[in-house]
């Protein structure tokens, strides 16, 4: 179920000359820029432009792929969500006779969730920040949207697709002694537990990739704003609740559902299952992208959510 071009480790990157470059020909008034790296993701070079501009990178077809998506959503998402979103402009430049996509938008302040631990008192305010915005996000109407959003195209609510490989990974993680037995054996009890989305369970918009890595918050602690957009397309509800297991321990949980609204059991059983399954694939990519703050908080959340 993977799409062309789906991501890999080690798609090309865009060093820093070709970066400047690339700006500076396509947004002038940003000229002479400054970078700073903001990172490597799985599918973005992204650097930080003068101290107020996020560039991004597109270094695989998917990520090519779900930049006019992000353009012509998120702006008119902006004033439906509680949280903020990038105003997503893409423009070009020219290469070897090829058009080169790239994206920018304003930089939102804060810090990622895997960077800004919060205090145990915060955590209650979190859960239920995030569980409004998930809320606001899965109540728009599909319909209404400034054009059609593409399903699933990577399977990633695929329970019998995905989870042979997942407990793969499971036993590579229990072998290292990342996880503990007990742990290992609880999370792929949860990964065999769920069941498939059903084909007439409604679709919302989904952010589709809501891990502490993507999430926002300010120096208080409070969340300012939910970034990495290049999952955005149409599912079951499942696959943006997850968050509320990478995200939050079990005290804070119920808050999160409480801001959130009714779920029934199955899809909490596939939110779970999803959370599991998202978690154990972050922390692999995380350790390819040596960014060792997502690698724990996410080995900290599966170790959470076997409990």
């Amino acid at each position: 179920m993977l799409v062309p071009g789906f991501p890999r480790a080690d798609d090309p990157v865009t060093p820093e000359p070709l970066a400047r470059s690339r700006i500076e020909r396509a947004c002038p008034w940003l000229a002479p820029v400054s970078l700073v790296p903001l990172g490597r993701g799985w599918d973005h070079d992204v650097w930080l432009a003068n101290d107020t501009t996020v560039v991004r990178f597109p270094r695989n077809d998917f990520a090519r792929w779900s930049l006019d998506a992000e353009m012509l959503w998120l702006p008119w998402l902006a004033s439906r969500l509680p949280l903020a979103v990038p105003l997503v402009v893409v423009v070009e430049v020219e290469e070897s006779g090829l058009a080169v996509p790239f994206a920018h938008h304003p930089m939102i302040p804060g810090k990622t969730l895997a960077d800004c631990a919060a205090p145990v008192e915060m955590l209650p305010e979190r859960a239920r920040s995030l569980g409004a915005f998930v809320r606001a996000l899965h109540s728009v109407d599909l319909a209404d949207g400034p054009r059609s959003l593409d399903g699933d195209r990577i399977g990633r609510l695929d329970v019998a697709g995905r989870t042979p490989s997942t407990l793969e990974q499971l036993a590579t993680m229990e072998a290292q002694r990342v996880l503990a037995p007990n742990v290992a054996r609880s999370l792929a009890s949860g990964l065999r537990a769920a069941q498939p989305l059903s084909e007439s369970a409604p679709r919302v918009v989904a952010h589709g990739d809501l891990h502490p890595g993507n999430i926002l918050a300010d120096e208080r602690g409070r969340l300012t704003g939910v970034i990495d957009w290049v999952d955005l397309h149409a599912n079951g509800r499942a696959v943006d609740l997850a968050t509320a297991y990478e995200t939050f321990p079990a005290s804070a949980r119920g808050e999160f559902f409480h801001a959130y609204g009714d779920v029934d059991a199955e899809t909490l059983a596939l939110a779970r299952w999803r959370g599991i399954d998202h978690s154990v694939r972050a922390y692999f990519g995380a350790l390819e992208r040596s960014d060792a703050g997502l690698a724990r908080v996410v080995r900290a959340a599966l170790i959470e959510m076997a409990a």
